[in-house]
């Protein structure tokens, strides 16, 4: 059974948008955030991007969590975004740099 993905594409030129997700019974296990660091550190040392970003659902403090654990700040808010379950919420911007990421 697959304990998740993790994964970038390209946006822009040196720019790339990082995404995880994880199976229930994996999470708070570190998983989240160790492909995350192994995808980030691929990103910036194999391919050379300058930037990665992510985009999170507010409310989602989980995923908010983990990108700030491996080092990435958030830099904004897209307010009511995205309609989920019911009402609309706001998505939270996130970037790392690739001289901020701890090697």
């Amino acid at each position: 059974m697959p304990i998740g993905v993790t994964g970038f594409i390209e946006r822009a030129d040196g720019i790339a948008e990082v995404g995880f997700i994880l199976a229930a019974e994996f999470y708070g296990k570190s998983f989240g955030s160790e492909s995350l660091k192994d995808i980030v550190r691929f990103a910036f040392k194999t391919h050379g991007y300058q930037k990665l970003t992510a985009t999170v659902t507010s409310e989602n403090e989980a995923s908010r969590r983990t990108l700030l654990k491996v080092g990435f700040q958030q830099e904004g808010t897209l307010r009511q975004k995205v309609f989920l379950h019911g009402c609309w919420r706001d998505d939270w911007i996130f970037g790392l740099l690739s001289e901020e990421f701890s090697y």
